[in-house]
């Protein structure tokens, strides 16, 4: 292909082939070095594209000239070629070695010649010569026919009849122009008007004929005007099929014109470069100029580097040369400056061009502008990492998570939260990392991604002890999601709920023990106007019958009196001793210490049976050690065993059994006796102030003991009953908490 001037502007193998020349040596240069000297002085290059730019297509056959200097006979087509505006892009030039068909037509010339004189020497010899002339006329590959001034055939060779593929008898009985191509025929006519009005002067046509078989096919004829001569009176025409060659013409037109679409389009989209196998540039199209403020004159011969920007270092542009020079194509992104300094920036590709041994002989570059992309991502990533920054820096946790919730972004706080490193788990599925995420997380996620609705709530991941409040902000690319310690706030609620649900049971405690006050002073109230009360009344009764009546009594009955009167104010001075002990146990703290059960009891037992005559059955069980205040326990145990021992004494053979049972948050002890018992229905006043459930001439006491042992147990956080029947002895049993005991 050619430009509008002539120049060559590419250049094939068969080109190389016929004329010698490779394609970095003649591209650039003009058309006319193909040429003869006596057709340069004749102007025939530029004559040849004028005519093809008249006419749209032109056919020329001569002599040209090779690289080493010899000549071959051509056939030539020039072809103008337009883009879609309509302008003139270049012309494309098919050239045909002609040098074997042109001997052979000279032959034929010559063997024409020879024919013509002998005509015009001699009608015998002719006559004479007419069945050699016939054969030689016969055995060649053209066509020759002969017409009358109408066109009508005369005579046609056996060549013709293969040619065409009609009989000579077939053919004869038509004109030449019924078969000719209907688009054909205006040319027809104006070559037959022009051979008609100039005798003896060849006319070269080529046309479409119709053959027998009903398809067209191309002839190349020669026409000259012989009806002058008397010897042969006919217009002969010798022709050849062309249509293999006009086909492949054809096919080489459209792809040309393919071709130079091509080269339209990519000159509009593209930046385009052509350097040979060193880099040199040979060709830049007028977007390579555009976006590097060069002209074409001050690239071409240039290299790459006058674009270089020196962005990338000798390893990258290494890369590139090893790459293309491997014959591979190059595939990348380059940062170059302009003539004026300025830096654009280029997606490109480089495509090697090889030769017939697989090397690069020429490589093609063609690149886009991608500028404004690159400015686009260096503002969104200094953007990126602002937030990137800031996001690193809030007390929050943050995360991203595409929409299979796998994780693209952790910050260092959150990593500092669950004890992952953020590079560690990118890219994974956050349920591989917390599996031990509760089902109202894992929902909540979802929820989010599915309705891309924000969601906030608190969870608690229990194998880092850790509360969180997290925020969920949904798109179409996935989640992000803010998380933010809330341990401490948490721990410090459950403190207050805790510390209001103690308040709560202390109040209640001191309600109930507010209660049981109130009850011990409605009962010591009781004691005070009634038990006390009853020896005071006793001895300022008897106090006035000694006084009233000493002069008239006798010895043994003032006595009796005053025995009486003792009596009574030691019963009065028991009385509030045990008030006092009771009314101290209240208010005394408690000193917790370790306590020997076992040796307890046998210790009370020595105290409470020493110079005692009766004998007791003592039978003491396993007694578990606990924590307790010694001094109040030992109370607890000397008034229950003191109580065994008074209401069994009446019993021949006194069984007291000591022993305990554990239980899972308990431990109880127990004292059975097998004494007198009581009544159940009375069981509710076992444990009151002065409250008694026999007579005083029947059993001594106070009836303050019982109370101070629910006292003693009330303030160490156990319990204390008793289970008796009349005359089937007593059972009493009192526990403590498991936490006071110890093994």
């Amino acid at each position: 292909m050619v430009d509008p001037q002539g120049f060559i502007l590419t250049w094939n193998k068969g080109a190389e082939k016929i004329k010698g020349y490779r394609e970095a040596e003649i591209l650039g240069k003009h058309i006319s070095i193909f040429y003869t000297a006596d057709d340069i002085r004749t102007n025939q290059p530029a004559e040849n594209l004028r005519e093809a730019l008249a006419v749209g297509s032109v056919e020329r056959e001569g002599w040209r000239v090779r690289k080493d200097g010899s000549k071959f006979w051509a056939n030539i087509v020039f072809t103008a070629i337009y883009n879609d505006d309509g302008q003139l892009q270049g012309f494309a030039k098919i050239t045909r070695n002609m040098t074997q068909w042109k001997a052979a037509d000279e032959r034929k010339e010559q063997q024409k010649t020879e024919l013509e004189q002998r005509v015009i020497q001699s009608t015998d010899t002719i006559i004479k010569n007419e069945t050699r002339y016939q054969a030689l006329v016969e055995s060649i590959d053209d066509g020759i026919a002969m017409f009358d001034k109408n066109f009508k055939p005369i005579y046609r060779s056996r060549s013709a009849e293969r040619i065409s593929g009609w009989s000579n008898e077939e053919f004869l009985s038509n004109q030449l122009p019924d078969l000719i191509h209907p688009e054909d025929k205006p040319a027809a006519h104006q070559i037959f008007a022009g051979v008609i009005d100039n005798p003896g002067v060849p006319a070269q046509f080529t046309y479409r004929v119709m053959h027998k078989d009903g398809a067209y096919m191309w002839l190349a004829g020669t026409f000259t005007n012989m009806l002058n001569d008397e010897a042969i009176n006919a217009i002969v025409c010798n022709f050849r099929n062309v249509t293999e060659r006009k086909i492949a013409e054809q096919e080489l037109r459209r792809t040309v014109r393919e071709l130079s679409d091509y080269k339209y389009a990519l000159d509009q989209a593209s930046i385009v470069a052509i350097t040979d196998q060193r880099g040199v540039i040979k060709h830049v199209n007028p977007n390579f100029c555009k976006i590097s403020h060069y002209t074409a004159a001050e690239l071409i011969g240039q290299d790459h580097r006058i674009v270089n920007s020196g962005y990338h270092d000798k390893s990258f542009i290494k890369n590139i040369w090893k790459t293309i020079a491997s014959g591979q194509i190059w595939r990348g992104e380059l940062r170059n400056k302009a003539k004026d300094g300025s830096i654009y920036w280029v997606d490109t590709t480089i495509v090697p061009f090889l030769d017939e041994k697989g090397r690069p002989y020429q490589y093609l570059a063609i690149r886009s502008d991608i500028t404004d992309r690159k400015l686009a991502e260096a503002l969104v990533k200094s953007k990126n990492e602002q937030i990137e920054d800031i996001l690193e820096r809030i007390t929050d946790g943050f995360m991203t998570l595409d929409s299979d919730l796998r994780f693209t972004y952790v910050n260092k706080r959150l990593g500092e939260m669950t004890g992952h490193s953020p590079g560690s788990i990118i890219g994974k599925y956050i349920w591989d990392v917390f599996p031990a995420a509760t089902t109202a997380v894992r929902e909540g996620f979802a929820r989010a991604l599915r309705e891309q609705c924000y969601l906030s709530f608190e969870d608690y991941y229990e194998p880092l002890d850790l509360w969180a409040e997290d925020r969920l902000y949904p798109s179409e690319g996935g989640v992000s999601a803010f998380i933010r310690d809330i341990s401490v706030r948490k721990r410090a609620e459950r403190e207050i709920w805790l510390l209001n649900e103690g308040l709560e049971q202390k109040v209640a405690e001191r309600t109930l023990q507010l209660e049981a006050a109130n009850k011990e002073l409605e009962a010591f109230s009781y004691s005070v106007s009634h038990d006390l009360r009853t020896p005071l009344r006793a001895i300022g009764g008897f106090a006035m019958m000694l006084k009233d009546d000493h002069e008239t009594m006798s010895p043994a009955d003032r006595n009796r009196v005053v025995a009486t009167i003792s009596n009574n104010a030691s019963l009065m001075g028991q009385l509030i001793d045990d008030l006092l002990e009771f009314s101290r146990l209240g208010r005394k703290e408690l000193k917790f210490n370790n306590v020997d059960m076992q040796a307890m009891v046998r210790g009370c037992i020595s105290e409470l049976t020493y110079g005692v005559d009766k004998i007791y059955d003592f039978k003491i069980r396993e007694l578990p050690a606990c924590e307790a205040d010694c001094n109040m326990i030992k109370q607890v145990w000397m008034n229950l065993l003191a109580n065994a021992l008074k209401y069994a004494s009446k019993i021949d053979k006194p069984v007291i059994e000591v022993g305990a049972t554990a239980e899972t948050n308990r431990v109880t002890y127990y004292i059975k006796d097998n004494g007198v018992g009581f009544d159940m229905k009375y069981a509710d006043k076992l444990f009151g102030v002065f409250q008694r459930l026999h007579r005083k001439d029947e059993f001594e006491g106070t009836g303050v003991g019982l109370a101070l042992v629910k006292r003693v147990i009330d303030r160490h956080q156990g319990s204390v009953w008793a289970v008796a029947k009349p005359g089937k002895g007593a059972a009493f049993y009192f526990s403590l908490p498991v936490t006071q005991v110890s093994s």
